[in-house]
C-alpha cells in the first residue's frame, strides 16, 4: 500500500496539463488552432513591388540541430542509469527494484486509489510512464522516475520553472481525492547527480502516517522527469538525493 502511495506524488505533477485542457488526444488539436488564428489574421495592405536587384547567390542552410531524443534508462544489478536525464542511482541490497513488467503495470494500480472517475480517466489519455522504481522492504523510502511527454504545444514553451508552478494549481485537491490530508508544500531546488534541479517539498498525511516527498524535474525536449524520493521515516527525503551521481 506505501508504495501505491509514494506513485500517487509523481502521477499528481502531470494533472497539471490536464487542467489545462491538454491531453494525448487533444495536445495537437490546440497547436491547430494557433496556427488558425494566426492565419486567419486580415492581410496587410500591399505596398508598391521595388525594383528587383539581383539575387545574391545562395549558401547552403546549416541543418538545424535535432531535438534531444529521450531514452529509456537502464538497471544493471543496483546500479540505474539515464544518459539522457544526466543522472545515475546505485542502491544497495536493501532495496528492491522493480522490474519492466511490474513498471508498465504501476499507471493503472495508482489510478485505482482516486475516487474520482475524472482522474482516472485523465490518466488514460496523458503519454506517460515509469522508468524506475525502487523501495525499501517495509516501503517507508521509495525513489521513483515518471516520464511524461508534454506534446508538441508545451514541449516548446514550458520548462522545468513553469512546470512546478502549474502543478501546484490542484494540488492538494488531487491529493486529497487519494486520501491525503494535512498537505503542504514549498517550491525548492536540490542537487541531483551535480546539477541544481528545481523541484518541490511535499508533505501529508495518510492512514496514519507522516509522508514527505523531494520531487526534481528534468526537462529532455518535450519530455519531462518527475524524480520522487518518499519517505514515511520521519528523517526526510534529503537523504535519498545523495543517493544520485552524474550519469
Amino acid at each position: 500500500m506505501k508504495k501505491l502511495l509514494a506513485l500517487i506524488l509523481a502521477l499528481t505533477m502531470v494533472f497539471a496539463l490536464c487542467a489545462c485542457g491538454q491531453t494525448k488526444e487533444d495536445v495537437s488539436g490546440s497547436f491547430s488552432t494557433v496556427t488558425q488564428a494566426v492565419q486567419e489574421k486580415p492581410a496587410e495592405p500591399e505596398t508598391p513591388a521595388e525594383p528587383e536587384t539581383p539575387a545574391e547567390p545562395e549558401t547552403p542552410a546549416e541543418p538545424a540541430p535535432s531535438e534531444a531524443e529521450l531514452q529509456i534508462g537502464s538497471v544493471s544489478g543496483g546500479h540505474y542509469e539515464n544518459s539522457s536525464l544526466g543522472i545515475a542511482c546505485d542502491l544497495n541490497s536493501d532495496w528492491y527494484i522493480a522490474s519492466q513488467d511490474e513498471l508498465a503495470q504501476m499507471v493503472g494500480q495508482t489510478a485505482e486509489l482516486f475516487q474520482s472517475e475524472t482522474f482516472k480517466e485523465q490518466m488514460n489519455k496523458i503519454d506517460m510512464f515509469y522508468d524506475f522504481y525502487a523501495q525499501k522492504p517495509d516501503g517507508t523510502q521509495t525513489i521513483n522516475i515518471l516520464i511524461q511527454n508534454l506534446g508538441l504545444l508545451y514541449g516548446t514553451v514550458m520548462d522545468e520553472e513553469t512546470f512546478v508552478d502549474m502543478s501546484t494549481q490542484n494540488l492538494e485537491s488531487q491529493l486529497e481525492d487519494a486520501g491525503f490530508s494535512n498537505i503542504s508544500w514549498e517550491i525548492n531546488t536540490i542537487d541531483l547527480g551535480g546539477q541544481t534541479r528545481h523541484g518541490m517539498l511535499i508533505q501529508a498525511d495518510v492512514n496514519g502516517m507522516t509522508y514527505q516527498a523531494q520531487q526534481a524535474y528534468i526537462k529532455v525536449g518535450s519530455y519531462i522527469a518527475v524524480i520522487t524520493l518518499g519517505d514515511f521515516t520521519g528523517e526526510g527525503p534529503a537523504a535519498l538525493a545523495g543517493l544520485f551521481s552524474a550519469a
